[in-house]
């Protein structure tokens, strides 16, 4: 378990880093895409919230556990 929140925390670390370098831009970098997600409100408030108490923005919370998620099943590339 110890391993799974240093990933965590190792990726949220990263993520920030590549926040505060984004900061202040006013556009999306040509080398981001959007992706749609559907979840009801109630789900969204929840994961906004843990989002926000970490520092970290929705979007990078969804990447994160994503990411998370296709390494612990193996899935990596």
């Amino acid at each position: 378990m110890a391993d799974n929140v240093d990933f965590f925390q190792r990726m949220a670390e990263e993520h920030a880093r590549t926040s505060e370098r984004l900061a202040g831009k006013t556009k999306v970098s040509p080398t981001r895409a959007v992706a749609q997600i559907t979840m009801t409100k109630t789900e969204k408030e929840r994961y906004r919230r843990i989002a926000d108490a970490h520092s970290i923005r929705l979007s990078q919370m969804v990447r994160l556990a994503l990411d998370y998620y296709i390494k612990q099943m193996g899935w990596d590339e």
